[in-house]
């Protein structure tokens, strides 16, 4: 039997959140252990962003894209859109957390025909 790499490649494009009001929408089409810059397992989603199929990866490994993902519970078939929206307060010497909008919307749980089409609606 030999090793399956495969569920260790990333899918798609990776998704930046650089500037406030940076968001991604699409349809959860995987949710599975990922790595932060430092290594540590973090969530990861794989989205699907296009009624054309295209895939972006989003990469929680900031905390309060952690925390916000916990609170919102998303699940495999829905629709999500995730909002870099603002900044937390700075402790001296350290940048300030990046803070997000986490907004979920159900879905279909059968990813070939999305209940909704890829575009900004519903949100």
């Amino acid at each position: 039997m030999s090793f399956d790499f495969k569920k260790y490649s990333g899918s798609g494009d990776f998704v930046k959140f650089d500037e406030i009001g940076d968001a991604v929408v699409g349809t959860i089409k995987e949710i599975r252990e990922g790595r932060d810059y430092n290594g540590n397992p973090c969530p990861e989603l794989v989205l699907e962003v296009s009624d054309e199929g295209d895939e972006k990866t989003v990469t929680a490994g900031q905390a309060l894209l952690k925390s916000a993902l916990a609170e919102a519970a998303p699940e495999v078939g829905n629709r999500i859109r995730i909002t870099y929206s603002g900044n937390s307060q700075g402790k001296p010497g350290r940048n300030p957390a990046k803070e997000f909008t986490v907004e979920v919307k159900p879905g279909t749980h059968e990813l070939v025909q999305p209940a909704v089409s890829n575009s900004e609606a519903p949100f």
